[in-house]
C-alpha cells in the first residue's frame, strides 16, 4: 500500500510486491513490513510477505533491512526472515527475481512447499500437496500465464508429480 501523502513510503501487509525506484539520496523510498523496513540505495527488489515470514531479493542496485538487525543487500542477494526471527542471506539469480510479474516462476533447488506458496499466491489457486511432498526440491521454470487446465498440465509436467482439480483447487501428488 502506497502512502497517499508521500509516494517514497510503502507498507506491505501480506502478500508480494515488485519495485522498480529511482533512488534518492536525500528521499529514500521505504517498505515497511511490520517492525521491520526496507530502505532503497538504488534499486530494483522483489518483496514476499506471509504473516512475520518475510523474504527479500534484488535484482539491481542495493536494499538495505532494518529489523533486529541491519543488512545491506546486493544486486543477486536475497534475505530469508523465518518467523521465528532468524534471518539468512543467500545468493539468487538476478534474472528470476521478481519473475512473477513476466508470468514465470523460478527456482533452484526450492522446497514444494514455497513452490505452492508462491504458485497460490501468484494465480489465485490454492495447491495442497500430498503428505511427504513439501520438502522435495525442485530446480526450473513454471510458467504461470494462461487458462487453469493448460497451467496444471504444465505444473504437473515440469514437477513429475499428478496434479488434480478440485473445487478448492489443485491437489498435488506423487
Amino acid at each position: 500500500m502506497l502512502d497517499r501523502k508521500d509516494e517514497r513510503i510503502a507498507e506491505l501487509v501480506r502478500g508480494e510486491a515488485h519495485f522498480t525506484v529511482m533512488h534518492d539520496a536525500a528521499d529514500p523510498f521505504i517498505v515497511t513490513i511490520g517492525e521491520s523496513r526496507l530502505v532503497d540505495v538504488g534499486t530494483i527488489f522483489n518483496v514476499v510477505r506471509d504473516g512475520e515470514d518475510l523474504r527479500v531479493a534484488v535484482a539491481e542496485g542495493a536494499v538495505r533491512y532494518e529489523g533486529l538487525e541491519s543488512v545491506e543487500l546486493a544486486a543477486g542477494q536475497a534475505l530469508h526472515r523465518m518467523t521465528d526471527g532468524r534471518v539468512v542471506v543467500t545468493r539468487q539469480q538476478v534474472d528470476a527475481i521478481g519473475g512473477w510479474v513476466e508470468g514465470m516462476l523460478v527456482y533452484d533447488r526450492a522446497p514444494l512447499a514455497d513452490i505452492a506458496a508462491d504458485h497460490t499466491r501468484t494465480t489465485g489457486i490454492a495447491i495442497d500437496l500430498a503428505p511427504g511432498l513439501e520438502q522435495r526440491r525442485f530446480s526450473g521454470v513454471i510458467q504461470t500465464r494462461g487458462d487453469s487446465a493448460s497451467l496444471r498440465d504444465r505444473v504437473a509436467a515440469v514437477l513429475g508429480l499428478t496434479v488434480d482439480a478440485t473445487e478448492a483447487g489443485w491437489t498435488v501428488q506423487p
